[in-house]
Parts: C-alpha cells; structure tokens; sequence
C-alpha cells in the first residue's frame, strides 16, 4: 500500500469511529447524565483508537522509508558501478598519448 492509501485508510477509520458514536449516543434512549458519560466513553475510546492508528502509521512509516532507503543505497551503488565501468571502457577505446 502507498503512504496515501495508508492515510485514506487511517482517516476513513477514525471518521468510521467518530460517527459511530455520535450515532449510537444520540440513538441511545438514555437520561442526560447516562448520556454524557456515553459521549465522554465514547470520546475516549475515540482518542485511543486514533492514538494506536497513529502510532500504527508511525511503525509503516518507519519500515518503509528504512526499505526505501536501501533500495535507494542499492541503487546508488549500481549506478556508481556502472559508472566505472563505463570509464574503463573509455579508457579502452581512448588512444593514449604515449
């Protein structure tokens, strides 16, 4: 999954969460106090849900910019290979001066 999907993911679950219990609060035939403590229930299972989404997005995060830069350190020295022997080549085919 690309960063954007994984952050599409992460707000449409946390937007998920959020209504659900707005929706099972004001649904919920309950007295005032009853439903306070519903909503700050609610709020807090909220809270802690987009706690660990974050902290779940911090972990990919982390493992793929550690891919990334390998791949790119791979790539690097490839580059830096072809790059020599390219110049070998050239000096080859490149008269000397003798």
């Amino acid at each position: 999954m690309s960063k954007r999907e994984y952050e599409a993911f992460g707000a449409g679950m946390l937007s998920g969460m959020v209504l659900g219990a707005i929706l099972g609060v004001l649904f919920a035939p309950s007295s005032g106090r009853v439903t306070r403590q519903r909503i700050a229930t609610s709020a807090e299972t909220a809270w802690e849900g987009a706690g660990r989404a974050v902290d779940a997005s911090e972990r990919v995060l982390a493992m793929v910019s550690g891919r990334v830069e390998e791949m790119l350190s791979l790539e690097e020295r490839n580059v830096r290979r072809k790059l020599e022997e390219l110049r070998a080549d050239i000096e080859k085919l490149t008269p000397s001066k003798a």
